[in-house]
Formats: structure tokens, C-alpha cells, sequence
């Protein structure tokens, strides 16, 4: 009975195997494609081109002398469209030769390069009788080197002409500006410095280069500002030295005095002056700080430089526009004027 079982069992193993083989998949018919299909293309195995010739020669410098390390190459010219080639390289020896081996016959562009001196090629047709002997191009010019900076220490003080004085302003707050002059190589290492000065009008600064400057001095409610230029001058500090510049102040002033219909004074009217040398088509002239009437009606308006101004003044709905012309020195008197704040416009007084 277990006899009869195992052959039962080997005859069920041996028809699942030939199920199993019949159901197998048939490899394509390369016929059906109208030639035999290659399962795996074979590629021809890729061979640089490679020739039996050299090249051989001499790189030397302009003076002469031979070109150490300078670095060739060798290329095929752009028009050339025959089968590729490497880059063929080389370096010079101490003697400045060099070689280029397993070339083919033909064109090349050989350029010479080296660190000191700009490209530069040569045509060479190989095969080719004896060596070459070829020559850099000249030295580039050498690099512009800053100038050693020599620094040194500038003091100053500012005065003010009688008419500042007698007013009375404080020197206090003034800010300097050295500018390098027009002259002043590009190089130098100059900038512009600025300053202020203390109670007494002095100012001071270190670490100045040495350089030729133009000096500038802006009222204290212009700082870092380009107006108005209230003096100037020029200075050419040396090293080791004691460099001091003193500056009078180029500048005068303006004063006027507004009273109401029945002539009692006119206080808090505001007045503003602008520079009229100044306006142009595209900028707003330059203006001063606003100033009010005391309790006199009067007003002042220091520290203007000489020029022609307008003097703009407002009190309520009423206005008055005045052109005066301010000169070194002096105080320019503005035309007394009667204004009515509560009144229109009043026509403008000369």
C-alpha cells in the first residue's frame, strides 16, 4: 500500500513539471523584424588617434633667456572637422625645451602661456624638418603699487568777522570738511574728513594723510551736509610737522523789523530766506532755518553768504516776499514792512 502512494505522488511531481515546461515563453522571432535581432549590441572599443610624429623646440623669453615652466598646447584649428584629437600639452624644462610626441600630419595651433606675460600663438604644419624656436610675448607692465601713506595731525580755528561777532554767535558746532583737491592722485589714499569745533572755534584731526585738500566750513544745522559754504580755504599738511589753518568765516547777515496796520510790532511772523543764486529749473533754492519776530517785530538771520536772497514772510493768511542783497561783512537792512494777519495777500515791497 505505501509503495502504491509514493508512485501515485512521483507521477503527480513529473505532470506539474511538464505543465510547468509546455507553458514556458518562446524567445521573439528575429524573422518577424526582417533580419536577426543581436540580443547585445557590440560596440567597437574607442582608440584616441595617434600618429608617429614630434615636435620639438626652443621657448625663450624677449630678452632671451629661456622661458622655464611656460605651458604649451596643441590644438586642432575650430575649421578643422576631421576625426577628434587629444589636447597635446607640455611644460619647458631649465632650458626652456620642449617636446610633443605621437602627433598626426596636419595643422595645429600651439599657444604659449606662462604667468608673466600675455598669450601668444604660433601655426605649425607637421610633418615638420628640425626643430621650432619661439619667443613669449613682452612682460606685462607692472602692477601700479600704492604709494607709502604718511599721516600727520591738522589743527585749526575759525573766526568770525565783526558783524558775526558783535552778534555774538557761538563758535561752537561748525563742522570742517577736508576735501582732497582736484590734484590729488587717485591713489593717494586721501578722503574726506570731517570735523567740528569745541567753544572756541578750534577743531583738530588725526591720522590725516598727507595730501593737498580744500577746506569747507557748514553752520551747525548742516551737518554732513554740501551748503551753504560759509568759508574756504586750502591746506597742504606735511609729516612731522605742526600744520595749522585758521579760517574767517565769508559771511554776513540780515536784519528787518514787521509791524501791524497802526504800527504796533508784529510778533511771531515767520521769516524764511532762501539763496536766489542758488535756484535753478529743477532744485528748490536754498533755504535757511525759519526765524520768528520778537517782541519788537524785529528779525535777524545770521551766517548768510554773500549773494542775492529772498526774504519770504508769513504772518496768518497775510505774505511779503522781499529780494535783498547780502555782502561780505555787512547786514543787509530789509525794507520795514506792515502786514495784517488777518488781511489777504499784501503786494510784494522792494
Amino acid at each position: 500500500m505505501r509503495r502504491a502512494e509514493l508512485v501515485a505522488a512521483l507521477l503527480v511531481f513529473l505532470g506539474i513539471a511538464l505543465a510547468l515546461y509546455l507553458e514556458r515563453p518562446e524567445p521573439p522571432d528575429a524573422s518577424l523584424f526582417g533580419a536577426e535581432m543581436a540580443l547585445e549590441p557590440v560596440l567597437p572599443p574607442l582608440s584616441a588617434p595617434s600618429g608617429r610624429l614630434e615636435l620639438r623646440g626652443t621657448l625663450r623669453n624677449a630678452d632671451g633667456s629661456p622661458a622655464v615652466d611656460a605651458f604649451l598646447v596643441l590644438l586642432r584649428p575650430d575649421e578643422d572637422t576631421s576625426e577628434a584629437e587629444p589636447v597635446y600639452r607640455a611644460y619647458t624644462d631649465e632650458q626652456g625645451r620642449f617636446a610633443f610626441t605621437h602627433l598626426g600630419p596636419g595643422t595645429f595651433t600651439a599657444v604659449l602661456t606662462h604667468p608673466s606675460v600675455p598669450p601668444k600663438t604660433f601655426v605649425v604644419e607637421l610633418p615638420l624638418e628640425g626643430e621650432v624656436a619661439w619667443e613669449l610675448a613682452e612682460p606685462l607692465p607692472p602692477l601700479p603699487v600704492l604709494p607709502e601713506l604718511r599721516r600727520t595731525t591738522l589743527t585749526g580755528r575759525l573766526r568770525l568777522p565783526e558783524v558775526a561777532a558783535a552778534a555774538r554767535i557761538p563758535l561752537e558746532g561748525f563742522e570742517v570738511a577736508l576735501v582732497p583737491a582736484a590734484d590729488t592722485p587717485t591713489l593717494a589714499g586721501a578722503c574726506e574728513r570731517r570735523v567740528t569745533t569745541d567753544g572756541e572755534g578750534c577743531f583738530a584731526l588725526g591720522e590725516l594723510v598727507v595730501a593737498n585738500y580744500r577746506v569747507e566750513v557748514f553752520p551747525p544745522w548742516a551737518p554732513g551736509g554740501s551748503w551753504p559754504v560759509l568759508g574756504r580755504g586750502t591746506c597742504s599738511p606735511a609729516a612731522d610737522a605742526e600744520n595749522t589753518v585758521e579760517l574767517t568765516l565769508d559771511v554776513g547777515a540780515l536784519e528787518g523789523e514787521l509791524r501791524e496796520p497802526g504800527g504796533r510790532p508784529l510778533v511771531g511772523a515767520l521769516v524764511r530766506v532762501s539763496a536766489l543764486d542758488a535756484r535753478d529749473a529743477v532744485n528748490e533754492p536754498e533755504a535757511w532755518p525759519v526765524v520768528v519776530t520778537d517782541a519788537a517785530g524785529r528779525y535777524r538771520v545770521e551766517l548768510l553768504p554773500p549773494g542775492r536772497y529772498l526774504v519770504h514772510q508769513r504772518a496768518g493768511s497775510a505774505v511779503r516776499d522781499v529780494e535783498i542783497v547780502v555782502e561780505k561783512g555787512q547786514r543787509a537792512g530789509v525794507a520795514p514792512g506792515e502786514m495784517d494777519p488777518r488781511a489777504g495777500v499784501n503786494p510784494a515791497d522792494g
